[in-house]
Formats: C-alpha cells, sequence, structure tokens
C-alpha cells in the first residue's frame, strides 16, 4: 500500500531530576521501506524509500523560578533517505540519495 511501511519502531527513555529541574530525552525510530512512487510502466518496477534511522536528543535545565534552557539535536545518526527500485532480486538500484544533515536547537524560555 502506498506509504505504508511494513513496520516501524519507536522508543524514548526519559530521565529527569526534578530535584536538579533537569530532564533528558532521547527518542529512536525506524520504519521499514515504504513505497513512494508507483510506476505506471510495467517494465519500470516501483520505487521504495528504504529504512532509516532517526535519533534525537533534548536536555532541559530550569533556572531559576522563570527561565527554562534547553539543547535539542536532531537527526543524530543523520542516516541519508534512500529510494530504491524494488524488483524480483530485492531493492537493487538506487533512484536517489540525499540527507538533511544534523539539526542542533538551542532555546531560552521565559515562564509566567
Amino acid at each position: 500500500m502506498y506509504g505504508q511501511a511494513p513496520y516501524a519502531i519507536n522508543g524514548i527513555l526519559t530521565y529527569t531530576s526534578d530535584t536538579l529541574g533537569l530532564t533528558i530525552t532521547a527518542s529512536y525510530n525506524i520504519q521499514g521501506p515504504r513505497l513512494v512512487i508507483v510506476s505506471a510502466i510495467h517494465q519500470i518496477p516501483d520505487v521504495y524509500e528504504l529504512q532509516r534511522n532517526l535519533l534525537d536528543v533534548k536536555i532541559s535545565k530550569t533556572l531559576g523560578k522563570h527561565f527554562t534552557v534547553s539543547a535539542t539535536a536532531k537527526d543524530i545518526i543523520n542516516d541519508p533517505i534512500r529510494r530504491s527500485y524494488k524488483n524480483a532480486d530485492g531493492y537493487t538500484l538506487y533512484y536517489d540519495r540525499y540527507s538533511y544533515g544534523r539539526t542542533f536547537i538551542l532555546a531560552v524560555s521565559y515562564n509566567l
């Protein structure tokens, strides 16, 4: 079925210390190959996006009564997005391959 992966695995691990005002969260995601381009011509196989590992980490620390500082790192593994043709031999030729890169965010918030 278009856009559906045969499996998806998600996990979140969180540590919280109220006395330190600290929260650390790590999340992991992987999903199986999913159909992304359906071929209209029988001789050209369909294109699937292959599995990809995603790992995100966020650290938050409260400072005083009103301020919170947080640092987030997204897509730490930076696993490339690979799309490939699927034929009788499995996933053979790459259709394309690209990467979004890692993202880092530093934030300060003030709570009333």
